[in-house]
């Protein structure tokens, strides 16, 4: 049986969104960290054999989720 509500489901908007980069056994791994009003998520994106590689990836993810999120601050 699937539960029917009057009001579709959303997802808590976020406050930021940002991604890192950080060295672990001998490669390169890209995390997106989002900050919601009740807590904060840290997600590993990819593993990436150079830092240039991850380096690109992260910024491609950052570019993603400020132009998802618009003109409204994360």
């Amino acid at each position: 049986m699937i539960a029917m509500t009057d009001t579709p489901h959303r997802p808590t908007e976020a406050h930021s969104a940002s991604t890192t980069i950080e060295s672990e056994d001998g490669q390169w791994v890209v995390y997106l960290t989002v900050v919601f009003p009740d807590g904060i998520v840290r997600h590993e994106i990819q593993r990436y054999r150079s830092e240039r590689q991850a380096t690109i990836a992260a910024r491609w993810f950052q570019r993603s989720a400020d132009r998802d999120h618009g003109d409204h601050p994360l």
